[in-house]
């Protein structure tokens, strides 16, 4: 885990998490989670939804849709940047757009000097205990 401003890929994907503190209606410290609309999902309600949106992952509003994300964050993956993030998705969000708009579109109340970004979404173990490697959108080094 480190700084959002410290982190060096250029392109978040969809399961990365921020760890912020926070005030209330939320606990002293808050993870939001960037949840992407399949396109079955998109198909089914709207092709028109937002493609990527926010949910907070703990405490009481776990599960609450935070925010929409808006489509200027959003970078289509060309063969370039795919093959240099080892990407195997459609599309990701650009860092960049979270640092500048942090305090307008994310979270007013916590300085983007403040938030931390887990990328690799959270570690996850089987139920016996056993780690679980998968790989996930975007290859960090």
């Amino acid at each position: 885990m480190e700084k959002l401003i410290d982190y060096k890929v250029p392109y978040l994907a969809r399961g990365t998490v921020f760890r912020l503190p926070a005030k209330w209606p939320y606990e002293n410290f808050v993870d939001f989670m960037v949840l992407e609309a399949s396109p079955a999902f998109k198909l089914q309600v709207d092709e028109n939804i937002p493609t990527f949106a926010l949910t907070a992952s703990t405490g009481y509003h776990a599960g609450h849709l935070f925010g929409i994300i808006p489509n200027e964050a959003i970078v289509d993956v060309d063969q370039e940047i795919a093959t240099k993030y080892n990407l195997k998705v459609a599309q990701v969000l650009k860092i960049d757009w979270f640092i500048e708009n942090w305090n307008k579109w994310i979270y007013p109340d916590c300085k983007v000097e403040d938030v931390y970004i887990i990328p690799q979404g959270y570690e996850t173990e089987s139920l016996d205990g056993t780690p679980i490697n998968y790989n996930r959108d975007i290859i960090v080094d």
